[in-house]
């Protein structure tokens, strides 16, 4: 290291350090802001001036201070440029005053004076606080005909955007900055390119949960709720407290109720070489890979993950060739990320500790005909793995996430009492709760409060609970379940617009079930994406034909296995039922972008099947189902229709077999 004291740039105005590049703020954020009204997002990193790309003038001529000044200007570029354009959907194109916002934002940010020291490679975030450039943007924002409340919801995410944003501009530039590196080794220098390699991915599973979430303003982060669960305990015999004098029997075993991330946690810094697995068990929507994203997010800020003692990988099991052994699945995994340079696991690059979060085990049982032996055939490769790599000392821990019915085949293999976590959902009923032992009494707090209270926050509808019209018995099991309680809020909130008809929106009362719900928010992604003049090749999509649509692509996972399907298998049903033309519109609808907020409720690829055609599931499998089941109704009202159309002229409708044959079909 030279003979330096640490500091990179001394009290400096932020005005003086981009006059040396040849910037200023004010220019960027109107750079943006045209873009924006133009309607066209492209590559952020080139929204500001050219000037910023003349390094070979800056370097060895200005100082240290201008070349590290130069780095974090177009980190905070590339930040801003990759929020904006993730958002892009939110902002409104007719603001054109570009100079008057943009001039506020100038005055604010560059008269700003700054010191910067080493420790700005170990925690670049520690900047923004000084430069606070997070309050500006949020009223830039606003501009664009967002909220306060989701102008601050973006703003908030800015930081994690800028963290990710200064890993990846020191990798793909890295030779420009040589000169920092010569100035004192910092965890970017080439000789330790594995640990920057890691930072970088670290910041990406930071930005995992702050990217927006179903197209909102906020993120996964904003408005998470973490979750309590339970594991059973085997029951020694002779434990007489836990006998069930009433039907004279004994338990086999009870339900000890936890603190998921306190547990999971105290098992990861315990890292006991005999327990390395957990499992995650949970039914779909009910929030195993938000906890597992969030429990990524966490530990890739903890001092065991910056420090290299602990290496985090995670892996959605869709993405992963289940059929080869983990060591090559892995590898193989790692070889498509854009990150990380070497298989952790790989003997030529040992790891002290590796902990690898495997997300989706019910994807497996959804390729194929193998369905749950796929599944239990991986869990006994991960507990082989752990066998290997923990022989002499703890090397290797892994969880895994899946839904109960998966979970529960491959009980024989998973024997320890703490080794499988069931999530629980927001609130256990007062008639449930005596089936678990609570010592902490997790299970009286009813949590959908406190998740109401973070989304009224980011909505800027400052809900302190639950509303009491949503306190409804028959919504009890949709309201407790995170995936479920969200889709609630969003036709909640859309009952209380006033710029929708009445009639077209929901009333909450005794009688309102779930398919009322997912009537209500087809309407509403119908509106939000369909109904709109940004995308005239679509005017001609009404909205029954949208939902018939929908219906087919449901059906046709009914064909399958229940809630997956193929594109063949899109296609051939609409080719048979006269949509072929509607699905074309819909494709053009993907392409454009408007079915971002449709998949992003509703589907997602899954994987491929065995003959290599892209699988897309449904992500609730009631919605699946409420869709097959207006498809199956509207089947039986044309069967009906056309036997008594029959009935009043032989030459018209269908006789008995004609019908017979569309309902077997079906």
């Amino acid at each position: 290291m030279s003979s330096n004291d640490g500091i990179l740039v001394r009290r400096r105005k932020i005005s003086d350090l981009n006059q040396s590049i040849g910037v200023n703020f004010k220019d960027l954020f109107k750079a943006v802001g045209k873009t924006i009204a133009d309607g066209v997002f492209c590559r952020w990193d080139r929204v500001a001036k050219d000037g910023i790309d003349a390094v070979g003038a800056l370097t060895g001529k200005k100082g240290i201070e201008y070349l590290v000044w130069l780095l974090i200007y177009r980190s905070l570029n590339r930040a801003i440029g990759d929020l904006v354009n993730e958002n892009r959907n939110l902002f409104k194109s007719d603001y054109k005053n570009y100079d008057s916002i943009a001039g506020k934002i100038k005055y604010a940010l560059e008269d700003i004076e700054i010191t910067i020291n080493q420790d700005f490679f170990s925690h670049p975030q520690e900047l923004l606080k000084v430069l606070d450039i997070q309050t500006p943007l949020a009223q830039w924002v606003q501009h664009y005909g967002l909220n306060p409340a989701q102008a601050d919801a973006i703003a908030q995410r800015f930081p994690t955007y800028f963290l990710h944003a200064l890993r990846q501009e020191w990798h793909d530039k890295a030779s420009e900055y040589n000169q920092i590196i010569q100035y004192f080794d910092t965890p970017f220098s080439a000789q330790i390119a594995k640990e920057e390699s890691w930072l970088r991915y670290a910041a990406w599973l930071q930005m995992q949960v702050d990217q927006p979430m179903f197209l909102e303003a906020f993120s996964l982060r904003q408005v998470y709720v973490k979750p309590r669960a339970y594991y059973r305990q085997k029951i020694e015999y002779g434990d007489y407290q836990d006998y069930d004098y009433k039907n004279r029997k004994e338990f086999q075993s009870k339900k000890i109720a936890i603190d998921l991330f306190t547990q999971i946690t105290s098992w990861i810094d315990k890292a006991d070489q005999n327990d390395a697995l957990r499992i995650i068990s949970g039914d779909p929507g009910s929030g195993k890979s938000s906890f597992s994203k969030m429990l990524a997010n966490e530990l890739s800020q903890s001092d065991l993950v910056q420090t290299g003692k602990l290496r985090v990988l995670f892996i959605p099991l869709h993405r992963l060739n289940v059929k080869d052994d983990l060591v090559n699945a892995v590898g193989k995994f790692i070889s498509h990320d854009e990150y990380l340079a070497h298989n952790p696991l790989d003997a030529n690059h040992k790891e002290n500790r590796i902990l690898i979060i495997f997300d989706g085990l019910d994807e497996l049982s959804m390729q194929g005909k193998l369905g749950v032996e796929v599944a239990k055939s991986f869990i006994n490769e991960v507990q082989n793995s752990i066998r290997d790599f923990n022989y002499q000392a703890t090397r290797l821990q892994v969880i895994i996430s899946g839904r109960p019915v998966v979970i529960d085949s491959n009980q024989d293999e998973l024997r320890k009492s703490e080794q499988i976590l069931h999530i629980l959902p927001y609130l256990t009923p007062k008639t449930k709760r005596n089936e678990f032992q609570d010592e902490s009494n997790l299970l009286t707090e009813d949590r959908r409060n406190l998740w109401w209270q973070k989304y009224g926050q980011v909505t800027g509808n400052n809900y302190d609970k639950m509303p009491n019209e949503l306190n409804l018995k028959n919504l009890l099991e949709i309201t407790t379940q995170p995936l479920l309680n969200y889709l609630v809020a969003l036709s909640y909130v859309r009952s209380k617009d006033t710029s929708v008809d009445a009639e077209n929106k929901i009333v909450f009362s005794e009688k309102t079930n779930l398919n009322a719900i997912y009537q209500d928010l087809l309407k509403s992604v119908y509106d939000r994406g369909w109904d709109t003049d940004q995308h005239p090749t679509l005017k001609g999509v009404k909205y029954p034909q949208f939902v018939r649509i929908l219906e087919e692509i449901a059906l046709a996972a009914w064909h399958g296995n229940g809630r997956t399907t193929t594109v063949k298998e899109i296609n051939d049903h609409c080719e048979s039922s006269g949509l072929k033309k509607l699905l074309e519109k819909f494709a053009k609808g993907a392409e454009s972008g408007v079915t971002n907020l449709l998949t992003a409720f509703y589907f997602r690829q899954s994987g491929f099947s065995n003959d290599g055609d892209r699988t897309f599931e449904f992500t609730h499998k009631s919605f699946g189902e409420y869709l097959t089941a207006r498809r199956i109704v509207r089947e039986l009202a044309k069967i009906n229709k056309q036997l008594k159309a029959r009935e009043d002229d032989p030459d018209e409708g269908w006789d008995e077999k004609q019908a017979l044959t569309r309902w077997i079909m079906l």
